[in-house]
């Protein structure tokens, strides 16, 4: 383990944008955990687990951010002090993650009304 401290604000942000190629497990030197999770993306029924396993990284980190907490996932790391930039990257993502939940609820209502329509016109 390297003894520079690392970014939470980083973390965050490589986990939610290439967690599930294992950016942030890279990051904070987590490397076996980085090259399983990339070899596992790389297969298409490992991205089923790799997705899965990349979402909570992510939301575990800014957990941790927001609440000012420890974590289990890398509890070998040594931290630099939470800065104001780590909380806005955590609030960001939270709000990308709202954002993206809402539009794909959204996106599904849409395609599944256009699809009865479909179907009422095509019994007529």
């Amino acid at each position: 383990m390297s003894t520079d401290l690392k970014s939470k604000g980083t973390a965050v942000v490589l986990a939610g944008i290439g967690g599930v190629f294992g950016a942030d497990k890279f990051y904070v030197g987590a490397t076996g955990a980085g090259v399983a999770q990339l070899l596992l993306t790389l297969t298409f029924f490992g991205l089923l687990i790799s997705g899965p396993w990349a979402f909570i990284s992510t939301l575990t980190l800014v957990l941790m951010v927001l609440m000012g907490s420890k974590t289990f996932l890398y509890p070998k790391v040594d931290w630099a002090p939470t800065t104001k930039n780590d909380t806005i990257i955590a609030w960001v993502v939270v709000g990308l993650y709202v954002i993206g939940i809402l539009s794909a609820l959204l996106t599904r209502n849409k395609q599944s009304d256009s699809s009865d329509s479909y179907e009422h016109k095509k019994i007529m």
